[in-house]
C-alpha cells in the first residue's frame, strides 16, 4: 500500500490552502487526495471519494513525493501562445472597470480594424455602399484547344 509520509505543518498549510483555492478543479483534486492519503486513508479509499481510478491517485501520490506542491500543478498545454501577456490583460480589465463614455467607441474603431485586419486579403467597398465583391480568382494559363 503507498501512502504520503507524514506530512510537515508547513506542506499541511500550503496543501490545505491549494485544496481550497487552487485554480483548477484538477488541482484542489490532487491536493485533497494527498492531504487525505497523510491521513491514512488508503488508494482504494481515495478512488472512491474522488471518483478517479487507483492509477491515477498513485500518480498522483507519487508526483507528491518526487516534486513536492510543485507537481500538483497541470502540466502546460500544447496550442498557440497567448496573443496578450499578462500585463496588457490587467491594463484591459481595469479600464473595462472604470468606463469612460469614450470607450465604447474606442473599443468600436479596435475591433473594426482588426476586423479589417483579418480581411486585408479581400477587396471590400465602402461601408454606405452595402456590396460585397469577392475577389476574382488569379487566372490560370489557358491551354489551348
Amino acid at each position: 500500500m503507498k501512502f504520503v509520509l507524514a506530512l510537515t505543518q508547513q506542506q499541511r498549510t500550503a496543501l490545505e490552502l491549494l485544496h481550497l483555492n487552487g485554480t483548477t478543479a484538477r488541482q484542489r483534486q490532487r491536493a485533497h487526495a494527498v492531504l487525505l492519503s497523510a491521513d491514512g486513508y488508503s488508494i482504494e479509499q481515495l478512488a472512491g471519494i474522488l471518483r478517479a481510478d487507483r492509477d491515477t491517485i498513485s500518480g498522483w501520490l507519487t508526483v507528491w513525493q518526487n516534486k513536492g506542491l510543485d507537481g500538483l500543478a497541470d502540466a502546460p498545454k500544447p496550442g498557440r501562445p497567448r496573443k496578450i501577456d499578462a500585463d496588457l490583460e490587467a491594463e484591459l480589465l481595469a479600464l473595462m472597470q472604470n468606463p469612460t463614455p469614450a470607450l465604447k467607441a474606442l473599443v468600436q474603431a479596435h475591433l473594426k480594424k482588426r476586423q479589417a485586419s483579418r480581411l486585408g486579403h479581400r477587396k471590400t467597398l465602402p461601408a454606405q455602399a452595402g456590396v460585397y465583391l469577392p475577389p476574382r480568382p488569379p487566372c490560370s494559363a489557358q491551354s489551348a484547344p
